[in-house]
C-alpha cells in the first residue's frame, strides 16, 4: 500500500503540474465548488417569536469574514479563509487527502483560532504497528477498537525535504489528537484508511495521449520537411557547399529558380507523408475517457464547443452541475461545518463576538451556500423561472439558491437600487409593480417597518 499510494501520489502531482488536462481538471474543479468562496449565512432566530435575530445574524456573519481575512485564519499568516476552501480542495483532488489542523486557543488572533495546513507526505505511510490501550496504527493513523480514529502520527520534517521542517528541526514523529484534525477523503471502501488521488483513475489515458501527441507532432515534422537527393551514375560528383566552382551542386531551393543539372545526375524528390485524419477522432475518444473518469463533461475538460447545440450542452452542463453539487455538500460536510464549529465556540469563550455563550446552540443555526451557475440561456430560463414561481412550482429562494444567492440578497438589492434612483428623482421601468412589491417590506404610515421585531443583543 506504501509503494502504490506514495506512487500514485507522485504521478498524479506530475500529471497536474505538466499535463494540460490535468491542470484543467484541477482548475474546474476549484472553480466550481470552491469558486470565489463558500458564503455564510447565519439563521440565528429568537425563540420567542422564531423572528430572525438580525443582531446575531449580522455579528456572526461579519465575524466570520473578519476572522476568514488574509492574516488571521491561518498560522502561517499567507492565507485567507477563501483560499485555505480551494488549496484544500485542490489538496485533496490532487494528492487524494490533506490534513487540517485546528488550533483553539491560539493566540495571535482576537478569535482565538487558526488553522494549519498539513500536507499528506507528513503522515507516515511507514508506520504501522500496534498501539497503547489495544490502539493500532495503520499508515500513520491512529484506530481504537471501534475503528475510530485516536490520533494521528506526522513526521517532523518532509520525506522529501531533509531540511526543511513543518513543525520543527529533528526527525521523528508527532502524535496529534484525532481532535485536533480534520481530515478529508473520499471514502470508497469501509475500512479505507487514506485517501487516493482522483486524477489517479485517467492517468493511464492521460499519459497514453501524451505519447501519442509527441508521436504526431514526429510525424508532422518529419512530413513537412520536403527534401531531395541528387544522384548520379557512377555516384561521383559530390562537391559540397565550399566548391564555388562551374560543376557545384544545387543543395537549396528558391522560388522561380530554374537550374540545370551535370551531365549524369537526376533529382530525386523525398516526399514523406503522414495521415493526420485520425489524430481529432482520436484525441477526442481518450479526452471523453478521461472526463468521464473524472466526472467532468468532455465540452469543459477539452475547452472544445464544437457542434454542440443548446439543448444537449444544457443537459450537459445540468448534469455534470449535480456531480459539482455533490462535491460542494461533501466540502462543506467536512471541512466547512467543522472549522465554523470551532470558530463559533472560540469566539464566544474569548469574547469576540458580544453575544452570550449560554446560547451558543441558537447562534450554531446556519446554512453554506456555495456558488451557483449562470444559465445557458438567461432569456429562456428566467422566463421559465418566472412561470413556475407564478404557478407555485417553485419560489425565489430556490431560483436564488441556484444561483448560488439567498432571497434576501435580491430583495436587498432591489430595494437598496429603487431607494438610489428615487433619491435622485429616477423613475425606472424595471421597478414594476412586482418588483416593488417584492423588493419592500410592508411599511405604516410612518415609514416604520410594521413587521420588523425588536433588535436584540444576543438575549432573547
Amino acid at each position: 500500500m506504501k509503494s502504490k499510494l506514495n506512487l500514485l501520489r507522485a504521478r498524479s502531482r506530475d500529471v497536474a503540474e505538466k499535463d494540460d488536462y490535468g491542470k484543467r481538471f484541477l482548475a474546474l474543479v476549484r472553480a466550481n465548488v470552491i469558486g470565489q468562496g463558500v458564503k455564510l449565512q447565519s439563521l440565528a432566530t429568537n425563540r420567542d417569536d422564531g423572528k430572525v435575530d438580525n443582531y446575531a445574524t449580522k455579528a456572526i456573519e461579519s465575524g466570520f469574514l473578519e476572522w476568514g481575512q488574509k492574516g488571521v485564519c491561518t498560522v502561517c499568516g499567507k492565507l485567507s479563509w477563501t483560499d485555505v476552501q480551494g488549496l484544500a480542495l485542490e489538496s485533496v483532488a490532487r494528492d487524494g487527502e490533506i490534513l487540517i489542523r485546528r488550533l483553539r486557543g491560539w493566540q495571535d488572533n482576537r478569535f482565538a483560532y487558526a488553522l494549519q495546513l498539513i500536507e499528506a507526505d507528513h503522515l507516515d505511510v511507514d508506520l504501522n504497528k500496534p498501539a497503547k490501550g489495544g490502539n493500532e496504527i495503520r499508515l500513520g493513523v491512529e484506530y481504537d477498537k471501534w475503528d475510530r480514529p485516536v490520533a494521528y502520527h506526522v513526521t517532523k520534517k518532509h520525506p522529501a525535504q531533509s531540511s526543511y521542517s513543518n513543525f520543527t528541526v529533528g526527525g521523528g514523529h508527532y502524535r496529534i489528537p484525532a481532535n485536533e484534525i480534520i481530515h478529508p477523503f473520499i471514502t470508497n471502501r469501509i475500512k479505507q484508511t487514506r485517501g487516493v488521488p482522483w486524477l489517479a483513475t485517467p492517468l493511464f489515458r492521460l499519459n497514453m495521449l501524451t505519447g501519442y501527441e509527441d508521436a504526431e507532432l514526429v510525424a508532422a515534422r518529419t512530413a513537412a520537411s520536403k527534401m531531395g537527393f541528387l544522384k548520379s551514375e557512377d555516384g561521383d560528383g559530390y562537391a559540397g557547399d565550399n566548391d564555388k566552382g562551374d560543376d557545384a551542386t544545387i543543395e537549396a531551393a528558391e522560388p522561380g529558380l530554374i537550374e540545370q543539372l551535370p551531365d549524369g545526375v537526376d533529382f530525386v524528390p523525398w516526399d514523406p507523408t503522414h495521415p493526420t485524419t485520425a489524430f481529432k477522432d482520436f484525441v477526442r475518444a481518450i479526452l471523453r475517457g478521461v472526463s468521464a473518469g473524472l466526472g467532468v463533461s468532455y465540452e469543459a475538460l477539452a475547452n472544445d464547443l464544437e457542434g454542440v447545440s443548446y439543448s444537449s450542452i444544457r443537459q450537459g452542463k445540468l448534469d455534470e452541475r449535480d456531480q459539482w453539487r455533490a462535491l460542494q455538500r461533501w466540502t462543506v460536510e467536512n471541512i466547512h461545518e467543522i472549522v465554523f464549529a470551532d470558530w463559533l465556540e472560540m469566539s464566544l469563550t474569548s469574547g469576540a463576538l458580544h453575544l452570550p455563550l449560554s446560547k451558543m446552540d441558537k447562534f450554531l443555526a446556519h446554512k453554506f451556500r456555495p456558488r451557483g451557475w449562470a444559465w445557458v440561456d438567461p432569456a429562456k430560463e428566467t422566463d421559465a423561472a418566472i412561470e413556475s414561481i407564478k404557478a407555485g412550482l417553485t419560489s425565489l429562494s430556490d431560483v436564488a439558491a441556484e444561483r448560488g444567492e439567498t432571497r434576501d440578497d435580491i430583495l436587498d438589492r432591489l430595494a437598496e437600487d429603487k431607494a438610489a434612483a428615487e433619491a435622485r428623482g429616477l423613475n425606472l421601468t424595471i421597478f414594476t409593480e412586482g418588483a416593488n412589491n417584492a423588493g419592500t417590506q410592508q411599511t405604516s404610515d410612518n415609514g416604520n417597518d410594521k413587521n420588523a421585531g425588536p433588535i436584540s443583543n444576543g438575549d432573547d
